[in-house]
């Protein structure tokens, strides 16, 4: 893994390496009373993280009516590959994916897993949109999750301290967190306005963009 995610910098033509986790949903369980505990579990709230090494950030912050099955994980893949596929243009390289990719991600030894494997077998051969050489590699427990759960401890350590009612509050302050990430950040929400929309199973979900410190001219769009 720690070698793989080396190449896509290097060689941006001939490589991509991704890994997808989600976070504790304890973080992001509303509304959120710093020193305080509720007692109920209100609205579960989850964020997932995909992260295409030296490229981009994608996160998704999901409501907690869309379950965690296969539909949620392949819709995240997609969305996250049209991010990839636009930043990679922004940078003036071809917009369509190399020819050797790599996904990291957790659940696939279960059921969901397998229909995962043939959504992504189906954009290998199918739909054309994968290169020729595709690996899918489960995360095990250990060092692999280092770098996407360090995501996840940035959003923490600016909701740590923060007392959190509802979700717009929810996508303010992950948008906040992400303000000096090295790379640009597309933020999938639901409660802002945004330059593009999507449909998970009827809900409209919003993005917004950050920009990456290279980048701070671009500050925010939408």
């Amino acid at each position: 893994y720690w070698e793989a995610r080396l190449a896509p910098p290097k060689y941006p033509e001939l490589y991509m390496t991704n890994i997808s986790d989600g976070a504790t949903q304890s973080d992001y369980i509303l509304p959120k009373i710093v020193q305080f505990c509720v007692g109920k579990k209100g609205l579960q709230m989850k964020l997932n993280a995909t992260i295409f090494h030296g490229h981009c950030l994608v996160l998704h912050v999901v409501h907690p009516h869309i379950p965690g099955d296969a539909n949620l994980t392949c819709h995240i893949i997609d969305t996250s590959l049209e991010v990839y596929h636009r930043t990679m243009v922004a940078k003036g390289h071809a917009g369509h994916t190399p020819p050797n990719n790599r996904f990291q991600m957790d659940g696939v030894s279960t059921n969901w897993g397998l229909i995962t494997f043939a959504h992504l077998q189906n954009l290998k051969d199918g739909l054309v949109v994968l290169g020729d050489d595709v690996g899918v590699v489960r995360n095990p427990v250990g060092d692999t999750h280092e770098d996407v759960d360090g995501i996840f401890g940035v959003a923490h350590e600016e909701l740590k301290n923060e007392d959190v009612m509802g979700p717009f509050e929810l996508d303010t302050h992950i948008k906040a967190a992400f303000v000096n990430c090295k790379l640009p950040v597309t933020i999938f929400t639901s409660t802002q306005p945004s330059t593009t929309s999507r449909s998970m199973r009827g809900t409209s979900t919003r993005t917004w963009v950050g920009s990456g410190t290279p980048r701070p001219s671009l500050g925010v769009t939408g």
